[in-house]
């Protein structure tokens, strides 16, 4: 939030267009319901901080002569996210339980997922059509964390993981991550295919999946992660957005 108002403070009175990356979970349902970019947002501890700064930006778009596009994005994942990379790490290992809902861990919910590669061409895209507006920025079809845990691990012919409730797991990786895991908070990209002109290169987790695992094969990633020496040098990867 500071950090937006510095550069609104700074920024030259011939600004056209802000952009914000927020995240679709600020306005995750209270009942688990889909929702779009009409719904009243239900912000928590960890997405105060992204509320507060689209309220300001909206704020300052309505008096200012500028453009406010507002782009929710999904869960992250791609070949390079360290998130990404620990879960394939420990699902070779053997040690990257599904975390799910409920007494015993059985009850899933429905993720928005997005390829950051998808989401650099959403950003890409809002410039180009000098949008404004609240956009979610996902991939056409919510998954449950299971199975997005599921398709990595059979890609990478992991172990079949196995699964831990939300109310243990929340010590090991504390709450905030925990309620993301177990909380429903599927949305549709409609609105940005229908007014940016983009569509997800990857529509689905299983086609971003099966691109982060051939990169990493490519790459001598996937043997390093298996603890593997590979005779193959590693290919550099392409520039891109981390």
């Amino acid at each position: 939030m500071e950090g937006a108002k510095n550069l609104l403070a700074a920024a030259p009175d011939d600004l056209d267009q802000v952009l914000f990356p927020s995240v679709v979970w600020v306005a995750r349902q209270p009942d688990g319901s889909q929702f779009d970019e009409t719904a009243d947002r239900h912000p928590d501890r960890a997405t105060q901080g992204a509320a507060e700064v689209e309220d300001i930006l909206q704020e300052r778009a309505e008096t200012a002569a500028f453009d406010t596009a507002i782009l929710r994005c999904g869960f992250f994942y791609a070949p390079d996210s360290r998130d990404i990379r620990e879960f394939g790490e420990q699902l070779l290992a053997g040690d990257m339980p599904i975390v799910g809902g409920g007494l015993l861990g059985r009850k899933d919910a429905e993720l928005s997922f997005v390829h950051v590669d998808d989401a650099a061409a959403a950003f890409v895209a809002a410039i180009e059509q000098q949008a404004s507006g609240i956009y979610h920025v996902v991939d056409d079809q919510p998954v449950t964390a299971a199975t997005f845990v599921e398709t990595l691990a059979d890609l990478l012919d992991a172990p079949e993981p196995s699964r831990i409730p939300g109310w243990l797991a929340r010590f090991f990786i504390g709450k905030v991550m925990t309620k993301g895991f177990t909380h429903p908070m599927p949305t549709t990209n409609e609105k940005a295919r229908r007014e940016l002109d983009w569509e997800p290169t990857y529509a689905t987790v299983h086609e971003g999946l099966e691109q982060v695992v051939e990169t990493w094969r490519k790459e001598g990633t996937l043997a390093e992660l298996r603890g593997e020496s590979s005779d193959e040098p590693a290919t550099q990867p392409e520039a891109g957005v981390a």
